[in-house]
């Protein structure tokens, strides 16, 4: 995938941006600007050196010496000029033309070193989009070293460099990759002496090479180009996604009515998705050798948080039901193997049944000014932790406390939970019953309510609609409410909280 990186205002409408979060998220998420790790189950390359013959490894100390008498030291680039410094750089090198690789299967080991270091670098496209050319055979003997350069682009299309350590002990030697305020050390001297390993970087990523201690450390490098035009993939685009992403969620916390610093408010959740319906029976299945019963037949699904947590990891609300469309990544579930499974077997005429479950860890991102909406809709349904909201917003007060966005959702919850416990008399007099307008946590939303939920709502309302239950309810929101008056400064709302308590002493 080629991701473009978006920054006309034009392009940026409530229409894409699900898909601009998506693009950005998976390069960031997916992509390194620098990789090294032991290659396992390396074949030997089978190096012939010309006018020297055959190289074996690990390294001998035969052999170090003898490549060095044929080779020449390697220059380097500078604007459009090469030289050799030995202050800058000190290694030993061999062009292609001067060695071979005769081992066959040297090419599946470096494919699959390829394949490593293009997902470890995100190259969305893969390793059948790129191509590694043979670029040196570099020996470095004790106290070789190449100070802090950049590589230059020695073939079109050329984005990354792939470095591979062959068998050949030593201590020292490691690289030094940046990039800005970034820095990375891939070493080559863990198990350096029976074990090949892989380092990769991005052409445009600044690197050095820190003397070698001991020893002799000899690698193979190459060229990764990309065979297709239409791939530009460089170390600064990581920078230029997480701009754009910075951007992209700061336009959409202004289409959210975020005004006050465009801020986006996360959270982190267990997910869960389940659907259910026909299947076939135990036997088809013992036959077919699957670890769960197949759905022939989807009756109907659901999507779920089924724990909310704040940053903190403090348990906010649970059993949230969620939009499949709300979702960034498309087709989630695609082929995937259920995580858990409750089968029914046969029930009458109605044959098998089963649902599957699949679980995963989330972050929920909305704009800031659609925070409470959220909540407020996991506490009507009984399913949001009062407590724990106004505690976090009194954080966020004291956390920002020149942003008046916490304050006010503060206040309005307060002034709600007031509102929906203060007891109210019926035409009967029975003491402390809440009226049938009444919600028992927060003010219900007027606009469309489903039925469950009305329901729901209902059965909340039965359960407390007695003296003793009101009484519980404010004992566990109302010492809240004080603590937030408290801190909002604000003697009306705790005048309203000891009158509320007052009348349900009564």
């Amino acid at each position: 995938m080629n991701v473009a990186a978006h920054t006309d205002d034009d392009e940026l409408d409530a229409v894409h941006i699900k898909e601009h979060l998506k693009d950005y998220l998976e390069v960031i998420s997916n992509g390194s600007f620098a990789a090294s790790r032991t290659l396992s189950n390396a074949a030997n390359p089978g190096i012939f050196v010309e006018d020297l013959g055959k190289i074996g490894l690990p390294l001998s100390k035969i052999d170090a010496p003898e490549i060095c008498r044929i080779s020449h030291e390697f220059p380097f680039g500078k604007g459009t000029k090469t030289f050799v410094d030995t202050t800058v750089r000190k290694t030993w090198e061999l062009n292609p033309s001067q060695f071979q690789l005769r081992n066959p299967s040297w090419q599946s080991t470096l494919q699959d070193a390829v394949g490593k270091v293009a997902k470890e670098l995100g190259v969305l496209e893969g390793a059948e989009s790129i191509q590694a050319e043979l670029h040196k055979l570099l020996l470095y003997e004790p106290g070789a070293f190449f100070d802090k350069h950049r590589d230059t682009e020695e073939a079109p299309g050329m984005f990354a460099a792939l470095v591979i350590a062959l068998p050949s002990e030593h201590t020292g030697g490691e690289v030094i990759a940046q990039l800005g305020d970034l820095e990375q050390a891939l070493k080559t001297s863990v198990h350096s002496e029976f074990s090949y390993s892989y380092l990769g970087w991005y052409a445009d990523v600044n690197h050095l090479v820190k003397p070698v201690e001991s020893g002799c450390r000899l690698v193979l490098t190459y060229n990764l180009m990309h065979t297709t035009s239409s791939s530009s993939r460089k170390a600064s685009n990581l920078d230029d996604h997480k701009l754009n992403l910075d951007k992209i969620l700061k336009f959409w916390a202004v289409l959210g009515g975020s005004v006050s610093g465009s801020r986006v408010q996360s959270f982190l959740a267990h997910f869960q998705h389940c659907k259910w319906g026909r299947c076939d029976e135990d036997e088809y299945n013992l036959v077919h050798a699957s670890s769960y019963h197949e759905i022939y037949d989807v009756d109907d699904y659901k999507w779920e948080l089924t724990i909310v947590f704040t940053s903190d990891g403090t348990q906010l609300a649970e059993n949230m039901a969620v939009n499949e469309e709300d979702a960034v990544q498309a087709d989630l579930f695609d082929n995937a193997e259920p995580d858990d499974e409750e089968y029914e077997g046969w029930a009458r005429n109605e044959g098998a049944n089963t649902t599957h479950f699949y679980h995963r860890s989330c972050l929920v991102l909305m704009p800031r000014a659609c925070r409470f909406e959220f909540l407020e809709e996991a506490a009507n349904e009984g399913k949001a932790n009062i407590t724990t909201w106004i505690d976090m917003l009194i954080q966020e007060m004291g956390e920002e406390p020149t942003r008046s966005t916490s304050k006010e959702e503060l206040e309005k919850l307060c002034s709600q939970i007031i509102t929906t416990n203060t007891p109210r008399r019926n035409s009967q007099k029975n003491k402390g019953a809440l009226p049938d307008d009444n919600n028992i946590i927060v003010v219900r939303r007027q606009p469309q309510e489903s039925k469950a939920a009305s329901q729901h709502q209902e059965e909340v309302k039965g359960t407390f609609h007695n003296e003793k239950g009101i009484a519980r309810v404010a004992d566990k929101y109302l010492g809240s409410v004080v603590m937030a008056a408290l801190k909002l400064n604000r003697p009306s709302i705790l005048e309203d909280a000891a009158r509320v308590a007052s009348l349900l002493m009564h």
